[in-house]
C-alpha cells in the first residue's frame, strides 16, 4: 500500500508527493523532465494502489506517467479546455479521462 499523504500540482510546473506530517516526500518538476511540454503545468493528478506510479496531466495536454522519477509519455494532445478528471484502473493497466 501507499505511505499515508497526498499528492499536489499545479501552475508552477511541480508535482509534490507529500507524507502525511505535511512533509515533502518527492518532487517531480514538469520543466525538467524529458517530457517537453509547452505548457508543463499540472492539472490533475493521481497515484496507483501501491503508490509506485504517478498519472499527471498537463494543461499542454499531456498524460504522464511517473515511476521512479521516469516518464513515459502516453498522450500528446492539445485543447483550450480542461482535464476534468484522470483515473487509474484498480487491476488493469489502463487509464481514464474526462474533459
Amino acid at each position: 500500500k501507499s505511505t499515508p499523504g497526498f499528492i499536489s500540482g499545479g501552475k508552477d510546473g511541480q508535482v509534490i508527493v507529500w507524507t502525511d506530517k505535511f512533509e515533502w516526500q518527492k518532487v517531480i518538476n514538469l520543466k525538467e523532465t524529458s517530457v517537453n511540454s509547452y505548457t508543463p503545468q499540472a492539472i490533475s493528478v493521481c497515484e496507483n494502489e501501491v503508490g509506485s506510479k504517478i498519472l499527471v496531466g498537463t494543461w499542454g495536454g499531456e498524460i504522464v506517467e511517473f515511476t521512479d522519477m521516469k516518464s513515459q509519455i502516453h498522450l500528446r494532445s492539445h485543447s483550450k479546455g480542461e482535464l476534468w478528471g484522470l483515473a487509474l484502473h484498480p487491476t488493469q493497466p489502463h487509464f481514464y479521462t474526462v474533459g
